[in-house]
């Protein structure tokens, strides 16, 4: 299930699909309304790749949420960077190597800063899901992603943002906030989707206390913060051993994994 817009349009669905009834073995779903609530989806933005997730969107009762894309707007910018004027060329070709919705924003705040000009492709390109992305020229190692060394402040640290640190054959060179914002959505789909029966969590790479406060302001009450992509996978096979029909909702590249293994699952890249 490809998804576009906001959480509130596929609580839409998710609400239409509980009505219908519990069991659809007993309440089979008419063709006629497949179709419409099919069309209905689409208008919305919605692009459904298997037909029968459907019939497992209407059992759904427990739903992992990433937060960068998902919670939040996923239109980050760079908002404030720490880093010297050397290291930006070879940040900026790295970011060139990656999908990830953090590096067009990187990139676009790079290209202004230097106006246009990376240094050369390098030699070799490896990413790390959610963890960053690594690049090597000649002897030198680049790394862009999660912060862990100095970059990681928190007293500055809002809901909106995250710190993306830059190091150089492991060594500390700088780092940048990115911001992102609330959907307005958000904190109403969190509680109808709750209403419906669904339990819900929030799972994000993020630090504690980002996470928490971007969470709380959506109105979650479970929220998991430094989970990497096998630690969202785990998160699904746990519930789903526990008899609990899971949809997983991020993007496509950090969450693939545990969308792959969800009943439902919603890729937003």
């Amino acid at each position: 299930l490809a998804v576009t817009p906001g959480p509130a349009e596929l609580e839409r669905v998710y609400g239409d699909l509980c009505a219908l009834g519990p069991d659809s073995r007993v309440t089979p779903w008419p063709f006629p309304q497949l179709m419409a609530d099919a069309a209905e989806a689409a208008r919305a933005g919605l692009l459904v790749r298997n037909e029968d997730v459907w019939q497992s969107l209407r059992q759904v009762n427990f739903a992992l949420l990433d937060k960068t894309g998902t919670i939040t707007q996923g239109k980050p910018s760079v908002v404030a960077a720490e880093l010297p004027d050397e290291a930006c060329g070879y940040v900026l070709a790295l970011e060139s190597c990656s999908h990830h919705h953090l590096s067009t924003a990187i990139g676009a705040y790079l290209r202004e800063r230097l106006s246009g000009q990376p240094c050369g492709a390098p030699d070799s390109v490896s990413s790390v899901p959610g963890e960053g992305i690594y690049g090597r020229w000649g002897s030198d190692e680049w790394f862009i992603g999660r912060a862990r060394g100095r970059a990681c402040r928190k007293d500055s640290l809002h809901a909106s943002e995250c710190f993306v640190e830059v190091r150089r054959n492991g060594a500390y060179i700088g780092c940048l906030t990115v911001a992102d914002t609330l959907r307005a959505d958000s904190r109403e789909a969190v509680f109808d989707l709750r209403a419906a029966g669904a339990a819900l969590v929030m799972a994000t790479g993020d630090n504690m206390d980002a996470a928490i406060e971007c969470g709380r302001a959506a109105g979650l009450e479970n929220i998991r913060w430094e989970v990497r992509a096998a630690g969202k996978l785990a998160l699904v096979h746990g519930e789903q051993r526990c008899g609990r029909v899971v949809m997983a909702v991020g993007d496509g590249l950090n969450d693939a994994a545990a969308i792959r293994a969800a009943a439902v699952g919603v890729d937003r890249s």
